[in-house]
């Protein structure tokens, strides 16, 4: 459990900031794509904490579809030896649109099969290719960039100002539902 949220969020902040420093950059050596990897894969794993922390962010943030392409897979046999034959494993002519739910998303990086950086020659960094362990030998998920960039800073500024508890018996616990109200100014 997260007892203070802002300290995660700004994490969350600089990891968006230093993936946006990088966006342009020409050169890759192992130790720029390793941090690349390292700040990615936290930035995920604190979303997914403060999901499940509860309150910590709104539910609005937590349902929004984000909308990735999907590759489908061709090849049941994804290997630790193998796995980075990515034109192997997964159709790259079939790009298929798919949402996922933010959950799901992190849930994709952080126990990742596959996860390559997409890096254009002459644009820098593109996007990433990422798929589950549990998912490998179904699906490839392409996702931009800047995606990961806005999921960072949104889960960052996400700052619920109205919870309910509601306790339900058929889980033993409290459902919790967080939501951001617009304030109303009042004239003076």
């Amino acid at each position: 459990m997260i007892s203070e949220s802002r300290f995660w969020k700004a994490e969350l902040n600089r990891w968006a900031d230093f993936l946006e420093r990088r966006r342009g950059a020409r050169r890759w050596s192992e130790a720029s794509t390793a941090r690349v990897e390292k700040a990615v894969m936290l930035g995920f794993f604190a979303i997914r904490r403060l999901i499940e922390s509860k309150g910590r962010l709104s539910d609005s943030t937590i349902r929004r579809p984000i909308r990735l392409t999907l590759f489908p897979s061709k090849s049941q046999h994804v290997t630790l030896l193998n796995c980075h034959r990515i034109d192997r494993h997964f159709n790259l002519a079939s790009r298929r649109r798919k949402y996922l739910g933010l959950g799901d998303l992190c849930n994709q990086f952080i126990h990742s099969y596959v996860f390559t950086l997409y890096v254009g020659s002459r644009s820098g960094l593109q996007g990433f290719l990422v798929s589950s362990e549990q998912r490998r030998k179904r699906a490839l998920y392409e996702v931009p960039v800047r995606t990961v960039i806005n999921l960072f800073r949104r889960a960052a500024a996400d700052d619920p100002n109205s919870e309910s508890w509601v306790f339900e018996s058929s889980i033993g616990d409290y459902r919790v539902t967080a939501r951001l109200l617009k304030h109303r100014e009042h004239a003076a």
